[in-house]
């Protein structure tokens, strides 16, 4: 009886904890996009949520960055694929990138980091939805070397509506998801090393 009383309170000990790094986490959901626009070298855009690239897309002129690189696109997608000739109007496309090998933000950092370091660039914007912003900007800052500025910006996303995202069962699932990848990577870099 003592044992399971025991394992009843280590239980309880762990879900308590794991609640309150739930709920720390989440935090990083209400961070605002920011009302003026950061000035970098070069804008990283991860795809996978609405938004994200037409975002980066508006930000490459106004925020003085010689490139921009789209992470995760796949092998056979083109820019007239991914933006009408209305976004693409006046802007140079020579400064875009579109980074056919990512599938997961781990790659999309490793990539990221490879073309940025050929190009001699120094700063970084990344842009990524609200929700997923922390996980992406942890794994930039462990993949990229500390000499890089990575300036979060954080979207929002039409599926997770950040101020009750605990009353819509997808984004409820988007937030569980994304606490157990993020949980994850803090694992894998901790054991992984620099």
């Amino acid at each position: 009886m003592k044992k399971f009383t025991i394992l009843l309170v280590l239980l309880g000990i762990i879900v308590i904890l794991k609640g309150y790094w739930f709920w720390s986490f989440c935090q990083s959901f209400y961070e605002e996009t920011p009302t003026e626009i950061p000035q970098a070298e070069s804008i990283v855009v991860l795809t996978g949520g609405k938004g994200r690239l037409s975002q980066a897309l508006k930000l490459l002129t106004p925020s003085n960055a010689r490139l921009l690189f789209i992470s995760g696109v796949g092998p056979h997608v083109t820019l007239q694929s991914i933006f009408s000739e209305e976004e693409l109007l006046g802007v140079d496309v020579s400064k875009i990138y579109l980074d056919p090998k990512s599938t997961s933000t781990y790659q999309n950092a490793l990539e990221a980091r490879q073309y940025l370091i050929e190009k001699g660039v120094l700063s970084v914007i990344l842009v990524t939805s609200n929700y997923h912003m922390k996980r992406a900007f942890f794994i930039f800052r462990e993949v990229f070397p500390p000499n890089i500025n990575i300036i979060p910006y954080a979207i929002r996303s039409d599926n997770f509506p950040p101020e009750e995202w605990w009353r819509h069962p997808p984004a409820v699932k988007i937030a569980l998801t994304e606490f157990v990848k993020y949980s994850w990577y803090q694992l894998f870099f901790l054991f992984k090393g620099k």
